[in-house]
Order: structure tokens, then C-alpha cells, then sequence
């Protein structure tokens, strides 16, 4: 008799754990159905290929998971909170702006660009080189905390204007280098 009550209270009981851990932040689910953690909660938007140029100056935001739907864009660079995994989507939040982008378009790893003229950020008290590389933790305010790659017990809060996908070259006037419209893969010139 007690048999058919736990098979009801079991039924009645795995939607909403499914449910519960589709939805809970912090977890992503992988190609082959298991759940692994979430480490960061900042990311920075990215209109940028795999050598870091520029693909487009902006991202657009699906409003639903599949990549349908207008959401809004963002600037290539903005650092955006993480709200949800499905797979390859991450529903993401910049200011007002709330929509999906896929993995490829996020970056967790960047290089701190401090002000001019040396583009030294400075990080927890001490002056290091410009172009630091740092692991996106979580956002913070108008920056987000972040984790020094090559000194991992150093975590420090930085403003979101030193965070770049790329590495600075600094120049009279600016830190970061100035855009190039062309990259040359070593193929064939486009037909048309």
C-alpha cells in the first residue's frame, strides 16, 4: 500500500526539481545533459573573432534562448551580468538591457587597461603593467571584481573601463590599439 503513495509523492516531487535546477543560477548544463558550475557571474560582450579583431562593434541580444527575436544591442566590450545557462546561451544583463547571447560571443578572461599615460591599472594598492590578465568574477557597480591570472590570491574591484578583450599597446594619446578594418586569413579574395 505504501508503494503506490511514494510513487505519487515521487512524481508529483521531479518536475520541480527539474524545473528548479533548469532555472538556477549558477549552472550550466552540457552537451551530454549533466549540470556543471558556473564560476563567474561578469562577462564582457564581444563583437571580436579569434584573433581579437574586431567582427562588429556591436552584439545583438536574442530575446529568447534559440537566438530569435530582437533583445536590444550592445557595444563589443560591455561588461554584462550572467542570469541563466542553457547550453550554449547565456541570458545576460547590461544596465536595462536583459537577452541571450552564445558562448562565443562572451569572454571571462581580459587584460586590465589602467588610465593614461602609462596604462598601468593599479590593483589592490600595487601599480602593475599594462594589460594585466584577470579572470571576471562578478559585477560590481559601474566595474567587477576580478582575479589576477598570474596571482590568483590577488581579487580586487576595478572600474569596467579597464577591461578589454585585448592587450594595450599604448600610443601618444590612447592605450589600447587603434582598430584595423582587415584581416587577411592567407586565403582566396572573397567572389563578388
Amino acid at each position: 500500500m505504501s508503494l503506490p503513495w511514494r510513487l505519487v509523492a515521487a512524481s508529483a516531487v521531479a518536475p520541480v526539481l527539474v524545473l528548479g535546477v533548469a532555472v538556477l543560477p549558477g549552472l550550466a548544463s552540457t552537451d551530454s545533459g549533466t549540470e556543471e558550475a558556473v564560476t563567474t557571474s561578469a562577462l564582457l560582450a564581444s563583437g571580436r573573432d579569434d584573433h581579437g579583431l574586431v567582427q562588429s562593434h556591436v552584439v545583438q541580444l536574442s530575446a529568447r534562448a534559440d537566438g530569435t527575436g530582437d533583445a536590444g544591442q550592445l557595444h563589443d566590450g560591455t561588461l554584462v551580468e550572467l542570469l541563466e545557462v542553457r547550453d550554449r546561451a547565456h541570458r545576460v544583463r547590461a544596465g536595462g538591457l536583459v537577452g541571450w547571447l552564445d558562448d562565443e560571443q562572451l569572454r571571462s578572461r581580459v587584460h586590465l587597461v589602467g588610465p593614461l599615460p602609462t596604462c598601468a591599472p593599479t590593483v589592490a594598492g600595487e601599480v602593475l603593467p599594462a594589460g594585466e590578465q584577470a579572470q571576471l568574477i562578478e559585477v560590481v557597480g559601474s566595474g567587477a571584481r576580478v582575479r589576477l591570472v598570474r596571482r590568483p590570491d590577488v581579487v580586487a574591484v576595478v572600474p569596467a573601463s579597464w577591461l578589454s578583450e585585448v592587450a594595450p599597446r599604448p600610443s601618444p594619446g590612447r592605450c589600447l590599439p587603434k582598430e584595423e578594418r582587415t584581416h587577411d586569413h592567407g586565403g582566396l579574395p572573397p567572389v563578388g
